[in-house]
């Protein structure tokens, strides 16, 4: 079996709200001073750095960063359209394995895709609560399994780990309802009750109470909330135990990873989309409201039109983080926001977006959470980079919100070859249609809050009165002189879906961009809201020469990084390629 080392933590997931009056509410902050913001735009390209992490942490003497809440602070409640609260019981009697499609109304039926992936249920749930055969539950026993390496101690224990069977590769999940999911919030105590969540996945105990039960599973499925959301999650896998214990936390706790021998369908890519979470999220390393941690995969993950307004908190390393704690795998996160807080009582990356972040790129996304990293200057607006190449553009953050001052928005280390462009706003201007405009560079997906249902501040389109998920959209393509591009997927598809878009030079030529409609936008992904035509433009390489002359008082050295014409005539990128005098 394959032995995975954590190295991080993932967090993502989102809760929306709808409601007509405002309502002060225990559990998540939206708050933020109103100085005026200044926008700031960094590129890195030298050698790579991780901010320092350490590997271990002192339980005994760690106490859990209390909610923050006040009469000031304002939460989002939520009305559901869904008829059961979660009571803890697992329902998995839907699941038929010849089927590639499944459609969920109920919050039992949640539990029960959670129980399928991970291969066994919460110890606490008895026996008559849990419907389904039981043979499709499956594991395999590991013992001396490498939970840390030799900066974590070199931690082994017997873990049960999933199987490929039951992970949803090829396979995709719709939400027909709002989840209650049960958890209650007691405001004289700060403590939350109900159903414990066990997550989509992860790496974590099914009896937190002693630590064992230990599970590692992935999730390569495709979960779309098509508007809905899950509110009230009460997810507690924090355990005595050790950090070790408890990793991979989130509504999904494990995003894309392959078993042994296991190959993913071609061109698919595991994914969350259009949902929002409400609640608490509690565990040690990798935590996260959406997503815990986000795996190795040959094409990515995409986590995309979601919102978090969970409460998120860690107890050590590796990344916390509204939408994801721990980005550890090629993907993106695009179009999401958070208002939840963020907290961490370690010296861990903590971030709105993207605690800890080794490739996922992220676009248009924004933050209103209170990010606190308990006086270790590591709560950023946005996230922080742990590894990789990738690229953060057209994030939002608002004043206030982050307790590093050196690196409000992102940390970036001395990077090598990502580009981070954050800015941050004040209250005023993340609620007025500056925000919302620059919000919407890839397709109208988010809309003002003209109901007042988020304080304010954009929502997205399904959060919007009158949304009907039932419209379909045709896209068309226009191709252009010097190239082709083309959609990966369907040309007909429901509202709101994000189409991505690939194009193919002719030689000789470059690539310029894209226009819907005939305006342009950046990136190769739109959210289709409309009935749109989408044309790639390119541009006709003219060929030159590059003349260097050299003094007694200086030499020139040139780099080429980009796309420059090789010797057959066609385009190439190429990074940091030695250039001499005539080339």
């Amino acid at each position: 079996m394959k032995k995975h080392r954590f190295r991080s933590g993932f967090a993502v997931m989102m809760a929306v709200v709808f409601l007509t009056t405002m309502l002060p509410v225990e559990g998540t902050v939206f708050r933020g001073p109103d100085p005026e913001g200044e926008a700031s735009t960094v590129w890195y390209d030298s050698t790579d750095y991780a901010e320092p992490d350490m590997e271990t942490a002192d339980f005994e003497n760690s106490e859990a960063l209390p909610i923050q809440t006040s009469e000031e602070e304002t939460a989002m409640a939520m009305l559901s359209d869904a008829g059961t609260v979660w009571d803890g019981t697992v329902d998995f009697s839907w699941y038929d394995s010849s089927q590639s499609e499944f459609y969920l109304s109920e919050p039992a039926q949640l539990a029960g895709l959670a129980a399928l992936v991970n291969g066994m249920t919460d110890k606490e749930v008895s026996e008559d609560k849990i419907k389904g055969d039981r043979s499709l539950l499956i594991t395999h026993k590991i013992d001396n399994f490498q939970l840390t390496g030799a900066g974590g101690g070199n931690q082994y224990a017997t873990v049960y780990q999933g199987d490929a069977s039951t992970d949803f590769a090829g396979k995709t999940i719709y939400l027909t309802n709002d989840m209650d999911m049960g958890g209650v919030f007691d405001s004289s105590s700060g403590k939350w009750s109900g159903p414990n969540w066990t997550p989509i996945g992860g790496k974590y105990p099914m009896e937190t109470s002693t630590g064992e039960f230990l599970i590692e599973a992935f999730f390569n499925g495709v979960l779309d909330g098509q508007g809905h959301s899950i509110k009230n999650l009460n997810c507690n896998r924090f355990t005595e135990k050790g950090y070790a214990y408890s990793q991979a936390i989130g509504f999904i706790g494990y995003l894309g990873d392959l078993y042994d021998g296991e190959v993913m369908p071609q061109d698919w890519q595991p994914a969350v989309r259009n949902l929002t979470v409400s609640g608490n999220v509690y565990g040690s390393r990798m935590v996260g409201g959406g997503v815990g941690r986000v795996g190795s995969t040959d094409n990515g993950v995409i986590i995309e039109n979601c919102a978090n307004y969970a409460d998120i908190r860690n107890t050590d390393s590796k990344g916390v983080g509204g939408i994801c704690g721990a980005g550890w795998g090629k993907g993106m996160i695009r179009n999401c926001y958070n208002r939840g807080s963020v907290a961490t009582t370690y010296a861990c990356p903590t971030g709105g977006i993207c605690g800890s972040n080794s490739g996922m790129d992220i676009y248009n996304c924004y933050n209103t959470g209170v990010i606190n990293s308990n006086g270790q200057k590591r709560g950023r607006g946005i996230g922080g980079h742990e590894s990789g190449s990738y690229t953060v553009d057209n994030c939002y953050f608002i004043e206030g919100c982050y307790d590093d001052p050196d690196h409000p928005g992102y940390y970036s280390g001395t990077a090598l070859n990502i580009k981070v462009e954050t800015r941050e706003m004040t209250e005023a201007q993340m609620k007025s249609a500056e925000l919302t405009d620059a919000l919407n560079r890839n397709g109208t997906i988010f809309v003002a809050d003209s109901g007042n249902r988020n304080d304010g501040f954009p929502v997205l389109y399904f959060q919007q009165e009158g949304y009907n998920r039932e419209v379909m959209h045709t896209v068309r393509l226009e191709q252009s002189s010097g190239g082709t591009i083309g959609l990966t997927g369907a040309y007909t598809v429901p509202h709101g879906s994000v189409v991505q878009l690939t194009e193919e030079p002719d030689g000789g030529y470059i690539f310029q961009n894209y226009t819907a409609d005939g305006k342009e936008f950046t990136g190769a992904f739109f959210t289709v809201l409309k009935d749109v035509t989408i044309r790639g433009n390119f541009s006709l390489m003219i060929k030159g020469t590059v003349v260097i002359q050299n003094s007694k008082e200086c030499t020139v050295s040139l780099q080429k990084s980009g796309t420059v014409m090789n010797d057959s005539g066609n385009a190439e990128t190429v990074s940091r390629l030695q250039t001499k005098n005539g080339d």
